[in-house]
């Protein structure tokens, strides 16, 4: 029941609110829309490489819903269809790692209650597609244990490669999915059964993995991941250094409470009390996205980890797991590969990323991991499971604020919650701007389009914090380019922020002003991110033929 409402909830805010996720709004979706419009796949030139270089896989799925509906309310089923396999996966897959079925089932419906997990289900975030992508390929092969090997495991195959396809930073995790396939095979399937799966899954495993997108990044970039040299400081420059912030990271998700109106106070105090200290110099140094992050006053999608219920959930299973013999089992040896694996591929992906939001991108390999520690388990909480079905019931306790009060979907009207005798003035006033800066995220820009025909060609000179999803709206009804000198001379309208337009064109904006090509029209102040503040946005228009030969 607890699983139910949790799912209701999540379709609700879904069918309510247009996408909001910072990184679908900013590149993913306006990079499927620059494609469409060009009816191709093509490098994006401009000043946001992540356009060009992220995991294509989402996407991919997303395509005919938007090139068929020419809107973007459906998105988040790529989600919240494989939210709901995800307690039926996790189950298969663990029984086929020998977890105990009753241990599996125990913990089917709980897993999927991390914060990270369930706020993504009714969004356009792309962690938990690769998440249910990993578990299908266990799944799979766990099947093929029982019935159709082949095809199962070429399924297992197709599954893996498409999760490395959706989500870079899970090509990790296909190690430890790898060696339980060729477990699998081994037993299962002669040599020949193996080459007739890999050779049935193969021509549609390559172009659903990350091969594509990595040659591209060779041809393009010179390198597979699109960052030769850390050109974009996306990788941490000591491997301890990543793994420490990233570990602080995971931690953080970990203890994050359901609700914590102190946390932006509290990580203030920390980092100043730390910024001195020469560990966390040289830790900011080495890994520029680590930080110390609570990840606000309530879980959000885009930072959010395990979370604190099903953190202490674990925490005590460990606990009674090691301290009472007779709950627990000896762990076979394939076990043994597998967390040894396990434990490789998250610390592998910890020592290279730099980018920050740890929390968020191990959500594939949580799992997994999970898993791990349920090895030797005889019940589902290390005790008899009569005495604690309640608990089952607290991760789905704690999610339920964000779920109700998340500002990319709420639930409860803003007017009761900003007027209410029970919230105090001060934090009346940051709700408020909060909730109105992410109902606004996804047409943010959509002011500037007053006198704009839908007919003309946009170029956009924001940078890649800034959205220019609320250009193209409504889908498929001007066209929008990023602005660069070489096509400069396609677009009719330029909506630019005058500092982007300087990198963008390679000059100042008085310089390009000066060239006489296009007139100044207005000028809008917009808050595009509240930490930053209002901006202003020049809109210019290009001079016509005849004006110009004058």
């Amino acid at each position: 029941m607890a699983w139910c409402v949790v799912v209701i909830l999540v379709l609700i805010g879904a069918l309510c609110h247009a996408p909001s996720n910072y990184d679908g709004i900013t590149y993913r979706l306006p990079r499927l829309l620059y494609w469409l419009q060009e009816n191709r796949w093509h490098w994006i030139q401009g000043l946001d490489h992540r356009q060009n270089v992220s995991g294509l896989g989402h996407e991919w799925m997303i395509t005919p819903i938007i090139a068929i509906t020419r809107s973007d309310r459906a998105l988040f089923l790529i989600n919240f269809v494989p939210y709901l396999l995800l307690p039926g996966l996790f189950y298969i897959a663990a029984c086929g790692l020998g977890i105990r079925s009753r241990v599996a089932a125990w913990w089917m419906c709980i897993v999927p209650l991390a914060y990270g997990i369930t706020l993504q289900a009714g969004s356009i975030g792309n962690d938990l597609l690769p998440m249910a992508l990993g578990l299908a390929a266990l799944a799979f092969a766990a099947q093929a244990r029982k019935s159709y090997p082949i095809l199962c495991l070429a399924f297992s195959l197709l599954s893996a490669a498409a999760m490395t396809g959706a989500k870079a930073t899970s090509i990790p995790l296909a190690l430890p999915i790898g060696l339980y396939w060729i477990w699998v095979a081994w037993q299962t399937v002669q040599v020949r059964g193996v080459f007739k799966s890999i050779a049935l899954a193969l021509p549609w495993a390559i172009p659903s993995s990350i091969i594509p997108l990595a040659v591209a990044c060779i041809i393009h970039t010179g390198h597979w991941s699109g960052n030769p040299g850390n050109r974009y400081g996306a990788e941490a420059g000591h491997p301890v250094a990543g793994i420490v912030g990233n570990s602080l990271q995971i931690i953080f998700g970990v203890i994050q409470p359901p609700v914590f109106p102190a946390a932006n106070k509290l990580e203030a105090k920390l980092r100043s009390s730390l910024e001195n200290d020469r560990w966390y110099e040289w830790l900011s140094h080495q890994c520029t996205g680590s930080s110390i992050a609570l990840g606000g006053e309530l879980p959000m999608e885009e930072l959010s980890g395990l979370g604190a219920a099903l953190g202490l959930m674990i925490l005590v299973s460990i606990i009674i797991k090691f301290s009472k013999r007779r709950y627990g089992l000896p762990i076979s040896r394939i076990q043994w590969v597998i967390l040894i694996s396990s434990i490789f591929s998250i610390l592998l992906v910890m020592s290279k990323m730099g980018t920050g939001g740890m929390a968020r991108l191990s959500m594939p390999y949580i799992p997994l991991l999970i898993m791990n520690l349920l090895f030797g388990l005889k019940t589902g909480f290390g005790i008899k499971d009569s005495l604690v079905k309640k608990v089952r019931l607290f991760p789905a306790a704690c999610i339920l604020p964000a779920l109700v009060l998340n500002p990319n979907r709420p639930l409860f009207p803003l007017d009761t919650l900003t007027h209410s005798p029970y919230v105090p003035e001060s934090y009346q006033e940051r709700i408020a701007t909060v909730y109105q800066a992410y109902q606004q995220r996804a047409h943010i820009l959509a002011p500037l389009l007053e006198g704009i025909p839908t007919s003309a060609t946009i170029g956009f000179a924001g940078s890649g914090n800034h959205s220019a999803l609320g250009l193209f709206k409504p889908y498929g009804t001007r066209k929008v380019k990023s602005l660069t000198p070489a096509n400069e001379d396609q677009v009719d309208w330029v909506v630019a922020i005058p500092e982007m337009l300087e990198k963008r064109m390679n000059q100042t904006s008085e310089e390009w002003e000066a060239k006489g090509r296009f007139d100044k029209v207005s000028e809008k102040k917009i808050i595009s991110l509240a930490a930053v503040g209002a901006e202003t946005w020049i809109i210019y228009k290009k001079k016509v033929l005849q004006e110009l030969q004058k």
